[in-house]
């Protein structure tokens, strides 16, 4: 006969409990802080891409009152290059923020599925967010196709945990 333990079945089990609530314990961590910092990075996008929209209108309608000579075109020239860079760096600052918020969006709905909590958001807000995605990236507020493949992917990565 086998000298197979019982005792040792039960402390397996027992071990998967532990690390069990371990794990359900740092998700819960992980995503209050999650809730308290997800607004600061929402305002943060938002307000980087009104920036940046706002400095791309201008630098179009400098370019079109230089052409119409309403401006002078060298002060014009001079104001379309400090707005470029500006404007340049607002993108890529987005870009990073943008990525880094949707990482997170997946990661957090992946624990909460995990631990057994609803999500907290729905398919049509990551369908808005798609539609704003490809809306940002035609009107030049999201400069790089790589970072819009990247944000597209992590998107529908989110829809498929929904």
């Amino acid at each position: 006969m086998s000298s197979f333990s019982y005792e040792n079945l039960e402390q397996f089990f027992e071990e998967a409990d532990r690390a069990w609530n371990e794990y359900t314990e740092a998700a819960k961590r992980c995503l209050l802080e999650w809730e308290r910092r997800r607004p600061l990075l929402s305002e943060k996008i938002a307000v980087l891409k009104a920036r940046i929209g706002s400095n791309l209108k201008e630098i179009e309608e400098l370019r079109v009152k230089a052409d119409l000579g309403i401006i002078d075109e060298e002060k014009a020239q001079r104001k379309i290059d400090t707005l470029s860079e500006e404007t340049a760096n607002m993108i890529r600052e987005l870009e990073t923020t943008w990525l880094t918020f949707e990482r997170n969006v997946y990661k957090a709905i992946l624990h909460t599925r995990r631990i057994g909590l609803p999500p907290d958001i729905s398919k049509e807000d990551i369908e808005s967010k798609l539609k704003d995605l490809e809306s940002s990236f035609k009107r030049g507020i999201i400069g790089s196709k790589d970072v819009f493949d990247e944000l597209k992917r992590l998107l529908d990565e989110q829809l498929s945990l929904i």
